[in-house]
């Protein structure tokens, strides 16, 4: 085999090489990925599910809970009411004159 056959032949097995690898970890990635999107939408569906369970318990306590078109919690209100009262009271002396005129005796 000459220089360029050999040349040739290495550059195309080192393509063929990357290119089967980059297959295999993308497949694999892919498959990993997919595993965890699942994974991912059923916890998310699960939360959901709890979160209007606490809402609708908030409902039940007073809360005031605004929801969207399909029901989803979307934030808590509280109303409150209450009285503050206070008062105050000042004392003191005045004194009217000149200290330097008392000073003169």
């Amino acid at each position: 085999m000459d220089y360029w056959t050999s040349l040739v032949i290495t550059i195309l097995s080192t393509l063929a090489s990357v290119g089967i690898g980059g297959l295999i970890t993308f497949l694999v990635a892919r498959r990993y990925y997919q595993k965890a999107s699942n994974d991912l939408i059923q916890e998310a569906s699960e939360l959901r599910r709890y979160l209007r369970l606490l809402a609708d318990l908030l409902d039940e306590h007073g809360y005031e809970v605004g929801r969207d078109e399909e029901g989803n919690p979307t934030g808590v209100v509280r109303k409150l009411s209450g009285t503050i009262s206070g008062g105050g009271m000042m004392s003191g002396e005045i004194q009217v004159g000149d200290d330097a005129n008392d000073n003169d005796s």
